[in-house]
C-alpha cells in the first residue's frame, strides 16, 4: 500500500500517569500504521496499555493524572496530539469512535437501545427521527443482533453482555465513517477496524503440543483468580481441577449429582452416636515418590489444613481429633454428628499429601503450622500426591503443566500430558479452540458459546450449584411489607422464572426450593407453570395490599458468574410491577457498607447469590431459621421451630435414605414459605474438541481431568 492510503500512524507514542508511588509509564514508544481497509489487533496482558492507546487516539486520556509526553498520532496526516478540543469534538463520533469494554457503563439503562443508536445518528449524521430509527435497526442487524425490529425497543438490562457490546458496535459503526477503536481487557485485545461492518480481535496462545490428531497432550484454558496450588490453602474455583488430578482424597465425587464415594478409603463406618467415623484405607496406594500411603499421611494432611488456618480450614471445624491405630486405619472424632463429613473429605484442601516429602520441604501439621509451615513455596512448583498426574511446572497467571505419574497405583487414561492455560478472556478461548490450538475452553460465556462454530467442537451448557436468590427480610423493621408471609407468596407467584433463566444464560435452572438441583436429595426444579399473576394479585390483596406498594431494593455491584445482580434486580422489578409492587432499585457498592449490612441482617429486600463452599446439600441448611444465613433475613428459630429442628435432624442422618427424607421435608416446607426465593442456578459454559471423551462440568472440580480420554 502507498503512503496516501494511510488512515492512522502512531509514532513513538509515550503516555505516563502520575501516582502516589511515582510515575507509571503506561505506553513507552508505541509504533504502528493502519491503512484503509485494514484491521489491527493489539494483544497484551492486562495493564499493558491497550485501552490507553485507544484513549490516546480519541484524546480522552484524563489529565491529570495521565498525559501524552511524547510522540505523534497522525490521523489522515493530522497530528491529533496537537489538535484542539474543539476540533477533536468534530472528529469524535463523526470519523472516529470508540467501543468500550463494558457497555453498561456507556449505555443509558433507562433508554431503549434502538433509541440510543438513533440519537447518535441524529446528532452526528443529521437524520430525522424516522430515518435514524430505521438506520439504527439496520445497523443492529448488520452486527448480528437477531430480530433487530424487536430488540431495538428493549432496554440494555434485557440484553446479554455480548448483545449490549454489539449495540455499542452498531452505534460506533453507524456514526464513524473512517475508523473505530475497540477497548478490551482481561487478556483480550484492542482493535482498530474500518467502518465496513466488522471489528476483529485476534490472539493465539498455543502450547508446544496442540490439539492435532494423534497428540496425547490435552490443552485446557481456565480462568484466573488464584495464587497458590498448595492443597492446604486452595479455596478458589479452578485449583481443584489441578489438585484432583495430582492428589487423591479419602472420598470423591465420581459424578456431579451423586454422593461421595470411597477413593483412597476402602470402607468406612459411623459409630452409633454418629460422632466417630472409622475409615479403612486401601493398602496398595503409592505416592508419586514411590512411597506407600499410610494413615499417618492422612492424619498429617488433614491436621495441616486445619492448623494452617487458611481460608479452607473451616472445612475441618467438626473434626475434633484424628487417631491412627494402625497403618491403614484412620479414626475421626467429631464435635457433633455431621452427615456431610464424607463430602467434606472430598474437598481439595483435604487431599492426602506425601507427608515425608512435604516435611522435607518445610511442612508441618503442628498446632503452630500457620506460622511455622514453609512448604507452600515447594507445593506451588511441584506436587506431592498419589494422583494420576504430577505437576511439573506452574507459572502464575500463565500456565500449569501436568504429566502422567509414572508411579500411579491405579488405572491411567491415555492422556499423557495436560497444558493448562490461565486465559480468562472468553473471546480468546473461543478463537484458540476454533483454530485447533486448544482442546477445552472452561471460561466461556453465553455469547461466545452462541458464536462458536465448527464440526469438531462440542458444547456443554449446564446448571452449576451457584444460585441467585431473592431475600425478603422477616424483620419488619427492615423488610417492611415483604416480611409478610402472604406478600412473600405473592412475589413467588409473580416472578417470570423462564425470563430470569434467559438473562442468566443457556443451561440455567430454577431450583424447586433452597436446595439446588443436582445435590443429593434435591427435588429438582420449580415447575415452569408455577407463575400465576392473578393468584399473586389475590395473595397481595389478602395481605392487605390490594393496590400494591412501593419499596426500595438496595442491590450491590457484584455479579453472579458474569451476570450483574442489577440486571437480575431489573427483571424482578419489571415482573413485580405487574401486581402493583413498585420497586426502586438503589445501587450500592458491596465494599461501601452493603456487605456489612447484608451479613448483619439489615437489608430488607435484595437480589444476591450464593456459591457453595463444598459439594453437599448441608451447605444449604445455613438458610434455615436460626442459622448463619437465615439470620441475615431476620429468620429466627422461634419463627419456625419445627423447621429449625430439621437442621439438627439433617446433620444427624448419616444414612443416605434417612438423610434424603429430611432434605425433601426441608424443601417442601420452604417451597412457598420463608424469606428465601431461589430464582436461578447459574450455568457453566464449556466447549471442547470432539477428539475427547469424558468432558463434563463438575461442581467439586470444575473439570475432572482423570475421566477424560482421547478417542
Amino acid at each position: 500500500m502507498n503512503q496516501s492510503e494511510k488512515i492512522l500512524e502512531i509514532k513513538d507514542l509515550c503516555v505516563e500517569f502520575q501516582t502516589v508511588e511515582g510515575t507509571v509509564k503506561a505506553i513507552n514508544h508505541l509504533n504502528y500504521t493502519l491503512h484503509k481497509g485494514e484491521k489491527l489487533g493489539i494483544v497484551g496482558e492486562s495493564g499493558s496499555g491497550k485501552s490507553v492507546s485507544s484513549l490516546g487516539i480519541m484524546q480522552l486520556i484524563p489529565n491529570p493524572p495521565g498525559k501524552i509526553v511524547a510522540g505523534e498520532i497522525l490521523y489522515k496526516g493530522q497530528d491529533l496530539v496537537k489538535t484542539s478540543e474543539k476540533d477533536m469534538q468534530k472528529i469524535r463520533g463523526n470519523e472516529i469512535s470508540m467501543i468500550f469494554q463494558e457497555p453498561m457503563t456507556s449505555l443509558n439503562p433507562i433508554i431503549k437501545c434502538g433509541k440510543q443508536i438513533a440519537e447518535s445518528l441524529r446528532l452526528h449524521r443529521g437524520m430525522n427521527k424516522k430515518e435514524a430509527m430505521e438506520e439504527a435497526i439496520r445497523m443492529m442487524q448488520a452486527v448480528g443482533i437477531a430480530n433487530p425490529e424487536v430488540r431495538a425497543y428493549e432496554y440494555p438490562h434485557q440484553m446479554s453482555g455480548g448483545m449490549r457490546q454489539r449495540v455499542m458496535i452498531a452505534m460506533a459503526l453507524g456514526i464513524a465513517v473512517v475508523l473505530s477503536c475497540t477497548a478490551c481487557g482481561g487478556g483480550s485485545s484492542d482493535t482498530a477496524a474500518p467502518a465496513s461492518g466488522e471489528t476483529n480481535a485476534a490472539s493465539s496462545e498455543a502450547g508446544s503440543d496442540s490439539a492435532a490428531g494423534g497428540s496425547t497432550t490435552v490443552t485446557v484454558a481456565i480462568g484466573a483468580g488464584f495464587s497458590t496450588l498448595d492443597p492446604g490453602y486452595v479455596y478458589e474455583k479452578y485449583p481443584p481441577l489441578v489438585i484432583n488430578a495430582c492428589y487423591e482424597n479419602l472420598f470423591k465425587f465420581y459424578s456431579n449429582d451423586g454422593a461421595a464415594e470411597p477413593c483412597l478409603a476402602d470402607s468406612y463406618e459411623f459409630s452409633d452416636d454418629n460422632k466417630t467415623l472409622t475409615v479403612k484405607l486401601k493398602e496398595n496406594v503409592t505416592f508419586a515418590s514411590g512411597d506407600k500411603m499410610t494413615s499417618a499421611d492422612v492424619a498429617f494432611s488433614i491436621n495441616r489444613c486445619k492448623n494452617l488456618q487458611g481460608n479452607p480450614s473451616f472445612i475441618c471445624d467438626t473434626i475434633d481429633s484424628i487417631e491412627t491405630p494402625d497403618d491403614y486405619t484412620v479414626v475421626f472424632h467429631l464435635t457433633q454428628p455431621d452427615s456431610a463429613i464424607l463430602s467434606k473429605l472430598t474437598y481439595s484442601s483435604l487431599a492426602v499429601l506425601d507427608s515425608a516429602v512435604v516435611k522435607e520441604h518445610g511442612g508441618t501439621d503442628a498446632a503452630d503450622a500457620s506460622s511455622t509451615d514453609t512448604a507452600q513455596a515447594y507445593l506451588d512448583t511441584a506436587s506431592a500426591g498419589s494422583g494420576m498426574y504430577i505437576m511439573t511446572s506452574y507459572t502464575p497467571d500463565s500456565e500449569i503443566v501436568l504429566e502422567k505419574n509414572p508411579n500411579y497405583w491405579g488405572e491411567p487414561t491415555n492422556v499423557d500430558k495436560y497444558v493448562i492455560k490461565i486465559q480468562p478472556d472468553a473471546n480468546t478461548q473461543m478463537m484458540t479452540l476454533s483454530s485447533g490450538d486448544l482442546d477445552i475452553a472452561m471460561n466461556m460465556t453465553d455469547d461466545t458459546m452462541s458464536e462458536l462454530t465448527g464440526d469438531n467442537v462440542a458444547k456443554i451448557n449446564t446448571a452449576t450449584k451457584t444460585v441467585g436468590f431473592l431475600l425478603m427480610n422477616m424483620n419488619e423493621e427492615y423488610g417492611g411489607p415483604v416480611s409478610n408471609p402472604k406478600v412473600q407468596q405473592a412475589i413467588r407467584k409473580a416472578l417470570d422464572y423462564t425470563g430470569i433463566q434467559t438473562i442468566v444464560g443457556e443451561g440455567a435452572e430454577t431450583p424447586y426450593s433452597i436446595i439446588q438441583d443436582g445435590f443429593m436429595g434435591a427435588k429438582g426444579q420449580r415447575p415452569a407453570d408455577y407463575t400465576n399473576i392473578d393468584e399473586a394479585k389475590q395473595l397481595l390483596a389478602d395481605a392487605g395490599y390490594p393496590d400494591g406498594f412501593d419499596i426500595d431494593m438496595p442491590v450491590c455491584d457484584l455479579d453472579m458468574e458474569g451476570v450483574l445482580l442489577t440486571d437480575l434486580a431489573q427483571k424482578v422489578k419489571d415482573d413485580l410491577s405487574q401486581i402493583g409492587i413498585n420497586v426502586n432499585i438503589v445501587s450500592q457498592p458491596w465494599a461501601a457498607g452493603f456487605g456489612d449490612d447484608y451479613r448483619d441482617g439489615k437489608i430488607g429486600f435484595t437480589v444476591m447469590y450464593w456459591s457453595t463452599d463444598y459439594n453437599d446439600p448441608n451447605v444449604q441448611l445455613e438458610f434455615l431459621p436460626g442459622q448463619s444465613v437465615g439470620l441475615r433475613a431476620g429468620w429466627t428459630t422461634d419463627m419456625d421451630p419445627d423447621l429449625a429442628q430439621l437442621y439438627a435432624d439433617a446433620l444427624d442422618a448419616t444414612d443416605n435414605d434417612a438423610r434424603i427424607a429430611v432434605l425433601e421435608k426441608i424443601q417442601d416446607d420452604t417451597y412457598e414459605n420463608g424469606p428465601w426465593l431461589m430464582i436461578a442456578q447459574a450455568p457453566a459454559h464449556i466447549a471442547y474438541n470432539t477428539r475427547l471423551d469424558g468432558v463434563a462440568a463438575s461442581d467439586p472440580y470444575s473439570l475432572d481431568l482423570t475421566q477424560i480420554t482421547i478417542k
